[in-house]
C-alpha cells in the first residue's frame, strides 16, 4: 500500500529496507539490491494477459512451482539475462533436472542452448 502511494524519488525501496533490517537484524536479504530484485523478480513470472486462458493459467502455476524449487541466485540470473518467460522456463526445468550450479547456468544461457 506504501509503495503504491509513494512519488517517484521518495526512496521507497531504500526506507523500506532500513526499516526491514532495522526490524529483523538476525534475517540477511533486506538490502536494496535484493528488494529490487525482488520485485523484479514478482514482476518477470506474474506477467500474464489480462484476460487468461486456460493454458496460460496452467502454465503460470507450473512455473510458479518450479522456480520456487531453484536457489535464489539462480532465479535473479535467470531474469537478468532473459526477457522470455518460455525461455526462462527452460533453463528452470534444465537447472533442476541437471543440477546445474549458477556458472553452468550462465555458461548455457550464454552459449543458446534454448
Amino acid at each position: 500500500a506504501k509503495e503504491a502511494s509513494a512519488q517517484w524519488g521518495d526512496g521507497f525501496l531504500a526506507s523500506m529496507s532500513s526499516d526491514l533490517q532495522s526490524e529483523f537484524p538476525a534475517v540477511s536479504g533486506f538490502s536494496l539490491r535484493n528488494l529490487q530484485r525482488m520485485r523484479k523478480w514478482v514482476s518477470f513470472w506474474s506477467q500474464a494477459p489480462k484476460v487468461v486462458p486456460r493454458p496460460v493459467a496452467q502454465f503460470n502455476s507450473y512455473a510458479t512451482q518450479l522456480v520456487s524449487q531453484l536457489p535464489w541466485g539462480h532465479n535473479i540470473l535467470i531474469i537478468q539475462k532473459l526477457s522470455d518467460q518460455r525461455q526462462a522456463l527452460f533453463y528452470v526445468q534444465k537447472s533442476l533436472e541437471n543440477n546445474w550450479s549458477r556458472a553452468a547456468l550462465t555458461h548455457q544461457i550464454e552459449s543458446g542452448l534454448h
